[in-house]
């Protein structure tokens, strides 16, 4: 007889661990390659004692938040939507609206009249496990030629929980053969402006919630059972 518990441990696992996008096309949009393919209006710095982040507008590229910022929520078990070392974008807002935390290095190469998403997953980190006072507030943009930027969509952390992957951003009808995404933020406040960018996805599908992965495994073993 088949074992079939083992089998719901490797679903599930493989569910857990597999991308949730499709096929992202952004540059290093998981954050795995380190600090490379993006440039930012904040400083990068090198995370090296859990005080290396004290500094608003500051940025840097590791798999805890909380290594670079010991008032900041922990995030051990790494960046979900990341497989390769667990990698995200760990910010110390500034106290400025309109700053660019990320943008593309150079243009996207995309299809004129089709529907792309821009989409990022974003969470608080101030205060760790609460709602914050002053979250990040983040602006979607896009632009085909650099200089002239529409807002796509704006992703308020208010109400969310540190630790608690949210999930911004929307789609738009192509009319270029390329384009350059930025996020912007308008929060200017110093205390609770605070926050970790998991992914950021350029696709023509939507990246799903995290949990249909596991559904789509736990349903394909309840399938497996009918079967026996």
């Amino acid at each position: 007889m088949k074992n079939y518990n083992s089998l719901a441990l490797c679903l599930a696992a493989t569910a857990c661990l597999s991308p949730v996008y499709a096929a992202n096309i952004v540059p290093n949009g998981d954050f795995s390659a380190g600090n490379t393919g993006f440039t930012s209006d904040y400083s990068a710095v090198v995370v090296l004692n859990s005080m290396s982040l004290f500094t608003e507008e500051t940025y840097a590229i590791e798999n805890n938040p909380a290594d670079g910022h010991f008032l900041w929520q922990p995030i051990p078990a790494g960046n979900p939507y990341n497989t390769v070392n667990g990698d995200m974008m760990i910010v110390n807002g500034a106290q400025a609206a309109n700053q660019i935390v990320w943008a593309t290095a150079a243009p996207i190469s995309i299809s004129s009249g089709q529907t792309y998403f821009f989409e990022s997953y974003v969470t608080n980190l101030s205060p760790p496990d609460a709602v914050s006072v002053a979250p990040a507030i983040l602006s979607f943009e896009y632009s085909y030629n650099n200089i002239t930027w529409f807002n796509l969509t704006t992703l308020n952390l208010s109400n969310t929980v540190s630790g608690v992957w949210q999930l911004g951003g929307g789609s738009f009808a192509a009319t270029a053969g390329q384009v350059s995404l930025r996020l912007t933020n308008q929060q200017t406040a110093a205390t609770g402006n605070d926050f970790a960018i998991g992914l950021v996805s350029l696709d023509l599908q939507a990246v799903p919630e995290p949990s249909s992965a596991l559904l789509g495994a736990f349903g394909a073993l309840a399938l497996l059972r009918r079967r026996r």
